[in-house]
């Protein structure tokens, strides 16, 4: 085979002597000379600018990273479920209502977002709905007539009560490099400026929270975070700090004593509803409401139609959306390459018309074997990203080395001697085998970066020159590949270098 170029990994070498090995035989078999180029033709090729790009390439399934867990009172009965399993959940959705037998003034979960709410019976079968605690009447969701139910299956509370006066605003920044946990910075809401005071660099939910000493700003209401130089970080919505949900289990509105912006103090009657169920006395009702965005799962709250004789054990789960994960197996050859922080694409199956972006997370040392190939596990998180669920099939392209706007050449097109790399002229176009490839239609060329498909040259051409690069239909030495499967497939990947920079070489030209 005369200089033709096909790239082999290391770790199959026994492998590729024994192609070499049949190599020779069908070469001696077919034209008697051994590395002889005597069927390859030449066509003519414009040398191009373009980009080269080294790449390590993996495929996976996508994984959620975060998930928070909550349980429910030990006994109990569920009244009304809002959301199932696979639900997608926003901070304040209500989930379900219950009734726990546990002490009416305990806290039932491992979140302050299950609140205690009381609900007064009288003689005549209405119920008073009470201020659980002490705050600020905010998003009023019941209407007279309407049923608790019918606000329930719409995951929302009769109304919600700003316990500590503040709201808050999630920002979603790529950069917070700048940004400080304390940090004081300006919100800007309608034509009104108010301090705030970062709270979260990064959340839950991988946003940055910016909090506000005051409630009197509606639910849901845009506000511009801006820091004291008055450079703008983005937009958001105002949400309550420490919102508490009045709620009820069953019955319909029959008047409201709740106002907006209204401040109460624990205990004030806020509700009176009709045919709520409860027995005479003082209920306490739990509100069971996600604290957090994101996809439910392990949820086993039971059914409305069940509530009578469910005893709760259980409870739910939130897994964070838009943060995944995708975790890779690396080849031993191309793990060094790799490194934390460097820049990923991501393909996913289903979305094949969208291109993802993430970052390398974690690099592991610890490799796997199988048969005589080690790989090494790396995992790369997606940056946020919505309409993604966990268990995608992806693939990942990490690009390790690249060179823009070079000079470049398909890899077919060079030849190597005696550590020198060349390319023919224009001259040896329509010739073949050793007619093309005279000492007088070599060029001499510099090469740097390399991948399976391009070459960059960094001497010896200039874009628009016109070479000679073989005809593959009528290379015998390619057919020969063909038949071996391409010796090792892709191009060795290697940095520019005094000989072309590569850490393999293509086969030296026969004599």
């Amino acid at each position: 085979m005369k200089g033709m170029w096909k790239s082999k990994k290391g770790k199959i070498v026994l492998v590729c002597a024994a192609a070499a090995l049949v190599i020779i035989l069908l070469a001696v078999t077919l034209g008697g000379q051994s590395g002889s180029t005597q069927g390859t033709a030449y066509s003519s090729y414009t040398v191009q600018t373009g980009n080269v790009e080294v790449a390590v390439q993996g495929n996976g399934t996508l994984a959620t990273t975060q998930q928070e867990t909550y349980t429910l009172p030990n006994s109990g009965t569920v009244d009304i479920v809002s959301a199932a399993e696979g639900d997608t959940v926003q901070k304040g959705d209500l989930l379900a209502v219950m009734t726990p037998q546990t002490s009416a003034h305990s806290r039932v979960s491992t979140d302050d977002s299950n609140a205690l709410i009381k609900i007064k019976n009288a003689s005549d079968g209405v119920s008073s709905v009470l201020a659980p605690v002490a705050g600020r009447i905010k998003g009023v969701n019941a209407q007279v007539n309407a049923t608790a139910a019918s606000l329930q299956n719409n995951k929302k509370p009769l109304c919600w009560i700003s316990a500590d006066g503040k709201m808050t605003v999630a920002l979603s920044l790529d950069d917070v490099s700048t940004v400080t946990h304390g940090q004081t910075v300006q919100v800007v809401v309608g034509e009104q400026t108010v301090n705030g005071t970062v709270t979260a660099v990064r959340d839950a939910n991988n946003q940055t929270v910016v909090t506000i000493d005051t409630d009197t700003f509606d639910i849901g209401a845009e506000a511009s975070v801006m820091d004291t130089d008055g450079t703008e970080w983005g937009t958001g919505v105002l949400q309550l700090n420490d919102p508490v949900p009045v709620v009820a289990p069953s019955g319909y509105v029959l008047s409201i004593s709740a106002e907006e912006n209204q401040r109460v103090a624990a205990g004030t009657t806020l509700f009176t509803l009709a045919n709520t169920g409860l027995d005479t006395g003082t209920q306490s009702i739990v509100a069971v409401y996600a604290d957090r965005d994101g996809v439910l799962t392990d949820v086993s709250l039971g059914t409305a139609a069940s509530a009578s004789a469910q005893n709760s054990t259980n409870g739910y789960s939130i897994q964070a959306e838009g943060d995944y994960t995708l975790s890779i197996a690396v080849d031993e050859l191309d793990i060094a390459s790799i490194e934390q922080g460097q820049s990923a694409q991501i393909t996913i199956d289903a979305l094949s018309d969208q291109t993802f972006t993430g970052v390398v997370e974690r690099v592991s040392r610890l490799g796997t074997t199988t048969g005589s190939v080690t790989t090494y596990d790396v995992t790369i998180r997606l940056d946020a990203a919505q309409g993604l669920y966990a268990g995608m099939s992806a693939q990942a392209k990490i690009v390790t080395q690249s060179s823009e706007n070079v000079v470049t050449v398909p890899v077919e097109a060079l030849l190597h001697e005696n550590d020198t790399y060349y390319v023919l002229s224009e001259a040896a176009v329509g010739k073949t085998g050793d007619e093309a490839d005279t000492e007088a239609n070599r060029i001499e060329v510099g090469v740097g970066l390399a991948n399976g498909s391009v070459a960059e040259i960094t001497s010896g051409l200039s874009s628009g020159t016109t070479i000679a690069i073989p005809n593959t239909s009528t290379s015998s030495s390619s057919s020969l590949m063909d038949m071996m499967g391409g010796m090792g497939g892709q191009m060795p990947q290697g940095a520019p270098g005094d000989n072309g920079g590569f850490d393999g070489a293509p086969p030296e030209r026969g004599n």
